[in-house]
């Protein structure tokens, strides 16, 4: 009996864990920065979900990457400018904004 409920829990973690590594370390360090407050902390919670998720893979290496791009001017750390500008010129990324169009049209 307690075999079968343990085979039925892995089976459901194996099915689902690339949906669960995803969602469930957003959830788990959102006390970091909610608790303690200031830019350190919103940039400490951002470092460890790339961390995690550039171990597991559970996205696309380049995805994980481009992170930063997307969730320091939401979270306020920097402007969209002061980042792209680490990454590439502006000219560069609109390229690549056009080619994530492009692929996501063909789609």
């Amino acid at each position: 009996m307690m075999h079968s409920v343990c085979q039925k829990i892995l089976g459901f973690l194996r099915y689902y864990s690339t949906i669960l590594i995803v969602l469930l370390p957003p959830l788990l360090f959102l006390p970091l920065p909610l608790l303690v407050d200031g830019d350190e902390a919103l940039a400490g919670y951002l470092l460890i979900l790339m961390i995690i998720y550039w171990c597991t893979e559970v996205l696309p290496l380049s995805i994980t990457g481009l992170l930063p791009v997307v969730l320091m001017p939401l979270m306020g750390l920097a402007s969209a400018k002061e980042v792209t500008y680490n990454y590439c010129e502006n000219t560069t990324m609109l390229l690549v904004g056009g080619l994530i169009i492009a692929i996501g049209v063909e789609n």
